[in-house]
């Protein structure tokens, strides 16, 4: 039915937000807040039963009400836990650099790729198209993010420190 694909397209969201809410739940649980952390927990598991019950009733015992009921949990987990990271932890994020240059990088990326897996469906090559369009996305996102300095030198020796740092402890 339509609305079963309708659900089944907003099940696909799952793994993004419940892998952003478990992220969240760590950094709480690692800061010393474990009690928060099962708090945004339990409150999650709450709306996912109270959503689960009323999906239920209202379609007539279909099995999408589980999809609909995770969904809810994993939204609640994520925006709950992410708003006690956010009102806990000094976190000073760049947003014209961190978020707003990243989403033009993607969208100029995106129409890029569109109008070359465009014109390169005229010359019918399948797969050699894909994988044209794969790398010439990368490349150019990468380019983007360096050209608009998404990426600063700083960032990336950072990340490199980060990265030896458990090699050299052992």
């Amino acid at each position: 039915s339509a609305a079963s694909d309708v659900y089944k397209r907003q099940g696909c969201l799952l793994p993004l937000f419940l892998a952003s809410g478990i992220f969240f739940l760590y950094i709480l649980r690692d800061t010393g807040r474990q009690k928060m952390a099962l708090l945004c927990t339990l409150g999650a598991f709450a709306g996912f039963v109270l959503t689960v019950s009323v999906c239920l009733k209202s379609m007539n015992g279909n099995v999408m009400a589980l999809v609909v009921g995770t969904l809810v949990f994993s939204v609640v987990l994520a925006l709950s836990t992410a708003l006690l990271v956010h009102r806990y932890m000094v976190i000073r994020i760049e947003w014209v650099r961190m978020v707003l240059m990243p989403l033009i990088s993607a969208g100029l990326t995106a129409g890029a790729l569109f109008a070359l897996t465009k014109a390169m469906t005229s010359l019918s090559v399948g797969f050699l198209a894909l994988l044209i369009s794969l790398i010439v996305g990368f490349l150019l996102y990468v380019f983007l993010l360096l050209f608009l300095r998404c990426i600063r030198k700083k960032d990336l020796v950072l990340s490199l420190i980060h990265i030896s740092e458990p090699t050299r402890h052992a």
